[in-house]
């Protein structure tokens, strides 16, 4: 599939998706942006607007002349208490809207269909075990990863009835950019803030990805030959503690970090009892995973956690 193609993207106004659309265009592909409501775009992005991006969703005019689907937007409140609250809205942005999404294309005949799918749908960490692999049994540990994977299990029915549609399914930890969300922006405003954090004791080895990585992988899928169904595992191909994470995001900024020593079992059990086991888990357990197939694509990462981090705060 090689040469120009007018591909749709969901999500395309946030984080991973401003970059995606600016890499595409960058190469010459014509970008058609699927937004709720109207917002900033990529210049030279083409935008459609939609009521809600859910199961019951009508996409009339979206698939037109279009070649290439990636979708991107998902509801992606991983805590706990969220999940009790917005379970439902959950399973329709992140499983049923993506369902409605591949039969549409399919139907309107899309060639292609990459779905930004999540680590969590194998689990929340590799603490005494292997690192994660795409052949993995999938074991989430949380609504979030449940839903992602009830939408990859969707996306093979899909693909069953419509072999025309050639489906990538992503899954990747915590994605390092310029406005990343979530856990890495409280992370930076912390060390930018110089709090105190209790993390000089933690000795956990986590796996991330620069966002530029993620779209060159994304942009290389699109222009694949493969056909059926793949699913692929990303990272960078080093990782790193939460402390020299907060190290690095502090050397990036020129401040320093303000870190003390804290047992790490404790800081686990107490964020556990506050009802944050995604945090405890993502602070203070490893998170190792098996990139080899996307290797053998011929995809390699390019910035190593750190490098990604200082290009992040200097943007």
């Amino acid at each position: 599939m090689t040469g120009k193609k007018t591909v749709v993207i969901t999500g395309a106004t946030g984080f991973i998706g401003q970059h995606l659309c600016a890499a595409l265009l960058q190469s010459g592909h014509a970008v058609r942006a699927v937004q709720r409501r109207p917002g900033p775009v990529v210049p030279g992005t083409e935008t459609v607007i939609v009521d809600d991006i859910a199961g019951t969703t009508n996409w009339p005019s979206l698939f037109h002349g279009a070649d290439c689907l990636v979708h991107l937007a998902a509801s992606a409140h991983r805590r706990a208490s969220a999940q009790a609250l917005n379970e439902a809205r959950i399973y329709q942005i992140n499983t049923a809207a993506t369902l409605n999404l591949a039969k549409a294309a399919a139907k309107a005949g899309v060639k292609r269909f990459v779905f930004l799918s999540s680590i969590a749908v194998n689990g929340s960490h590799t603490s005494g075990r292997k690192p994660f692999a795409a052949d993995d049994t999938p074991a989430p540990q949380t609504v979030y990863g449940q839903s992602k994977l009830e939408a990859e299990l969707a996306l093979k029915g899909v693909q069953r009835d419509a072999p025309g549609l050639a489906i990538e399914i992503i899954r990747c930890p915590a994605v390092i950019g310029c406005k990343a969300p979530g856990n890495l922006a409280l992370l930076d405003r912390l060390a930018r803030r110089h709090v105190p954090l209790p993390f000089a004791s933690i000795q956990n080895r986590r796996a991330f990805l620069a966002v530029d990585d993620l779209a060159d992988f994304i942009h290389a899928r699109l222009e694949a030959d493969a056909g059926g169904i793949n699913t692929f595992l990303l990272a960078a191909q080093d990782l790193i503690s939460t402390p020299d994470f907060i190290r690095a995001i502090a050397k990036a900024r020129q401040t320093n970090a303000l870190l003390f020593p804290f047992p790490a079992s404790l800081l686990r059990r107490l964020l556990e009892a506050a009802n944050m086991r995604d945090k405890a888990d993502a602070l203070t357990r490893n998170l190792e995973i098996d990139i080899s197939p996307a290797l053998a694509t011929g995809w390699r990462p390019k910035l190593t956690i750190e490098a990604a981090i200082e290009k992040a705060c200097a943007s």
